[in-house]
């Protein structure tokens, strides 16, 4: 699928995704830095961030910080 990179190309323009791993998963290869918040809660299953086919991509971790709620919120950036 090929989605028009045209916004992303524009100085000082961002795009921001949260909580669709279908549309996350179709668009991972123009996503520049992930900000991941976990919740210190166990439900036994979870949502997947990407749902798509298997398809490695290398991130280094650039932050990290514990919330007040105990929820981490963790930045990484593609390599």
């Amino acid at each position: 699928m090929e989605f028009d990179r045209g916004p992303k190309q524009q100085p000082g323009i961002s795009i921001w995704l949260s909580g669709c791993a279908v549309l996350a998963g179709q668009l991972l290869r123009e996503v520049d830095e992930l900000i991941v918040i976990r919740y210190p809660v166990v439900f036994g299953d979870g949502i997947p961030l990407f749902r798509t086919a298997f398809d490695p991509a290398g991130f280094t971790l650039t932050g990290s910080r514990v919330l007040t709620t105990g929820a981490t919120l963790t930045t990484y950036t593609k390599q």
